[in-house]
């Protein structure tokens, strides 16, 4: 009879030779082996889970000084900041920013490989995708062909056209907001204006989506919101989540007496996906329309309305997913750019008065209310918001890409098939090379005849980009435009430029500040 003591040896034995196994395999015969980076990553993704789990969203920043001592030829090493960040740049040969940076990722730093990398019809990755938590929505569909059929109502939805129809709705929110402020400013309150653009752009997202609001304009507690805490419980659960996504299911059927020990956040994230499916529900049974007809139908009504979907991409649990997914981008990420434009405009005085110079003729000529078409005729408007989004990047996450099908190249290197490679949207919009003083706001750099508008990606580029991007141009035109006209007297207050500086990775960009406040 084998003892127990016997077994145990064995097992362990065999967990050590199969460790080793694994090792040499990714070490040596892996198809990236060939590729610079650290070993240890190149051994585990544990090296990516310390720097994004543990030490809270830092391996942007660490990827960053993995492409400065892999990137480039040790020969150079000692003058790689001379060569790689002023021009005119090493030959190609010379210069290779391609790192591995987990047994089976490849990431690139090269902002001219951008648009080559995102613009093919390629896959995504699962373990991007794993910590939505939201595996059958849009933005986390990982093969091309599905996700191309799922964003058919979502391109004809989101254009330049319907956004102009939907104007006077964003309109209508926007004078709320501005009435809000007016009564703040009688009251002589601190605003936390980051807060206010959540209510805005949560509301115009929510009639957008469901042809009906929670009115957090009018009705939060100095702005502050639910959909705020539960964007923030989501966001921090983004790496466990990419770790462990078996967790997500049992986590999300919790019952509701687990949830309320788990906080308020919680609570609020919960509550979310609730109410979500509730709206779905009523837009799916036209309860909705015994109410209140919606002025507009909504992109739940175009999703079931589709010819090209078929009915098992129109239940009720996916259609829950693409309202989280469609809400959730469409709050945080316009009120983070608002935040973002609001806080360097108040900070540079000279960006300020160019601003409001140029407004003042079209609210004149208009009587005060100048109309979207009338706000997107103006460059230098539109240069701050170019800039606003390039500071706050939408997406902070290594966007990966999948080719099963075919070798992709890059420079001389060859990239196998199916290997996960990615970039970072921060990493060219923060490049020095493209964008000299990259974290100085210079709305002036997109005014030049030739401005580098091919790096603008904060929306990425693609089949894949971002379907939202005319709505948030048109909300951060109008409410840029109105907020700052209307209160010329705004000033910061105990704001700094660490409240808003990106300081972490939960697929979003954080910052470890308490928000921007004013005095209005």
């Amino acid at each position: 009879m084998i003892s127990l003591a016997y077994s145990v040896t064995i097992f362990i034995l065999s967990y050590v030779l199969w460790a080793v196994y694994i090792a040499i395999w990714r070490l040596y015969f892996s198809p990236i082996a060939k590729f610079p980076g650290p070993k240890l990553a190149a051994l585990t993704q544990w090296y990516e889970v310390y720097y994004d789990l543990f030490k809270g969203g830092q391996l942007i920043f660490k990827l960053l000084e993995l492409h400065e001592q892999y990137g480039i030829p040790y020969i150079y090493s000692h003058f790689q900041v001379l060569i790689y960040y002023r021009q005119p740049p090493p030959p190609s040969h010379l210069l290779r920013p391609i790192v591995r940076i987990n047994p089976w990722e490849l990431h690139i730093n090269d902002p001219d490989y951008f648009e080559e990398l995102y613009c093919s019809k390629r896959d995504k990755h699962s373990y991007y995708t794993n910590g939505f938590g939201l595996p059958e929505s849009v933005v986390a569909t990982i093969p091309h062909e599905l996700h191309k059929i799922r964003r058919i109502p979502f391109n004809k939805f989101f254009s330049k056209a319907m956004i102009n129809q939907y104007a006077p709705v964003i309109q209508s929110k926007l004078d709320l907001l501005i009435a809000r402020l007016r009564t703040m400013k009688a009251e002589d309150k601190v605003v936390s204006i980051n807060l206010a653009y959540t209510c805005y752009a949560n509301d115009v997202v929510n009639e957008f989506a469901f042809g009906r609001s929670y009115n957090y304009i009018e009705n939060a507690d100095d702005f502050h919101t639910p959909i705020h805490d539960a964007i923030d419980d989501m966001t921090a659960c983004v790496h466990f989540f990419r770790m462990a996504p078996w967790i997500v299911k049992p986590m999300q059927n919790l019952p509701e007496w687990v949830i309320k020990i788990l906080g308020a956040k919680t609570i609020a994230f919960y509550n979310w996906g609730k109410d979500t499916e509730k709206l779905v529900h009523e837009v799916m049974t036209h309860q909705n329309q015994n109410e209140k007809e919606p002025e507009h139908k909504t992109i739940f009504h175009a999703i079931l309305e589709s010819d090209t979907l078929p009915d098992s991409e129109k239940t009720l649990d996916r259609l829950r997913q693409e309202g989280q997914t469609v809400v959730g981008a469409g709050t945080d990420t316009t009120a983070g750019a608002l935040s973002m434009a609001t806080f360097h405009v108040l900070a540079n005085p000279d960006v300020r008065q160019k601003l409001l110079a140029e407004l003042k003729p079209v609210f004149e000529k208009t009587n005060g209310r100048p109309s979207l078409g009338d706000l997107e005729l103006l460059p230098y408007l539109k240069a701050v918001v170019s800039e606003a989004l390039r500071l706050s990047v939408g997406l902070s996450s290594h966007l990966q890409r999948v080719d099963h099908h075919n070798e992709m190249r890059y420079q001389d290197w060859i990239i196998p098939k199916s290997v996960p490679t990615s970039q970072s949207i921060m990493h060219v919009t923060y490049s020095p090379r493209i964008f000299p003083s990259p974290h100085s706001f210079v709305p002036d750099r997109w005014l030049v005849p030739n401005p580098p508008t091919k790096y603008l990606v904060s929306f990425s580029r693609g089949p894949r980009a971002c379907p939202g991007i005319n709505l948030a141009y048109a909300e951060m035109q109008l409410a840029l435009a109105y907020v700052l006209y209307t209160f010329q007297d705004m000033e910061l207050y105990d704001t700094e430029e660490n409240d808003v500086k990106i300081q972490a990775d939960l697929f979003v960009p954080r910052s470890s500040g308490r928000g921007v406040r004013v005095s209005l």
